[in-house]
């Protein structure tokens, strides 16, 4: 299993569907820039070309922020997402890679 990666609007509803129905807060997915800042890739190591779901002004690294979540909350935030530290705990999806 690996963090799960998000390639399509219609993959990025059911994810946000899943964690909102087992009741999950801000959720990690599986995207970084950790190895080149600012340059954002899967953990399968694909790139982030085909789709994205950014909340506005994300991502922006305020403060070494290189892994990505779903947003949950605030509600006008909701399925957006953004970048923040990877140290911090989260709830998390997995796919089987």
């Amino acid at each position: 299993y690996d963090l799960v990666v998000i390639t399509s609007a219609e993959e990025d509803a059911f994810v946000y569907d899943r964690i909102a129905a087992d009741n999950f807060g801000d959720t990690w997915i599986g995207l970084s820039d950790r190895a080149d800042e600012g340059t954002f890739v899967w953990v399968d190591g694909t790139a982030i070309d085909a789709y994205e779901h950014w909340d506005d002004g994300e991502p922006n690294d305020g403060g070494g922020e290189d892994c990505a979540i779903i947003l949950r909350e605030p509600e006008r935030r909701r399925t957006k997402w953004d970048d923040r530290p990877c140290q911090t705990r989260y709830d998390y999806v997995c796919e089987i890679n």
